[in-house]
């Protein structure tokens, strides 16, 4: 390759890049509210997936339902409310997001044999290894879920969705 060419494709580089900040500043100043070119406040960052440090084991139906246990329904809020077990505790599961501090801190404050959670999907054994990562100790969840618990002859609690 040629200086000569070298230098063409750096000089066309470089006009691209001129024209193309000139046309961003233009259109950032012509916007009624113009977007600030360095951000007032530190940006947050979320890790897409953490991984959960440790895994909560599996606990049959029966046998969840056989001890001194608190439900963890992980399911989303409204589905919650139209059939969960009765006196289950709702941690809608949201893998982007960890669970907050204080929901952690109010699991860790109950007095019971195993903190057993379930839903519908893999999100029960997920929000379980969360729980169990985050510290808390003798954490299970029901394969199968819901469906599950209710098979094997759980108290669930309905409710009309919008009541």
């Amino acid at each position: 390759m040629s200086w000569k060419l070298i230098r063409k494709i750096t000089i066309q580089a470089v006009i691209i890049v001129v024209f193309s900040t000139a046309v961003a500043v233009g259109v950032n100043a012509l916007r009624p509210e113009p977007l600030d070119w360095v951000a007032a406040v530190p940006y947050e960052i979320f890790v897409d997936c953490p991984e959960s440090l440790k895994t909560a084991n599996e606990i049959s139906p029966k046998e969840a339902l056989g001890a001194k246990v608190l439900f963890v329904d992980a399911r989303d809020g409204e589905t919650f409310k139209a059939a969960h077990i009765k006196e289950a505790f709702n941690v809608p599961y949201d893998p982007l997001f960890p669970v907050e501090e204080a929901v952690v801190a109010n699991l860790r404050s109950q007095r019971v044999e195993f903190l057993v959670v379930y839903g519908d999907d893999q999100f029960g054994k997920m929000l379980a290894d969360e729980l169990a990562s985050a510290g808390l100790a003798r954490v299970r969840f029901v394969a199968g879920g819901m469906q599950a618990l209710k098979e094997a002859g759980a108290d669930v609690e309905t409710q009309e969705v919008g009541q």
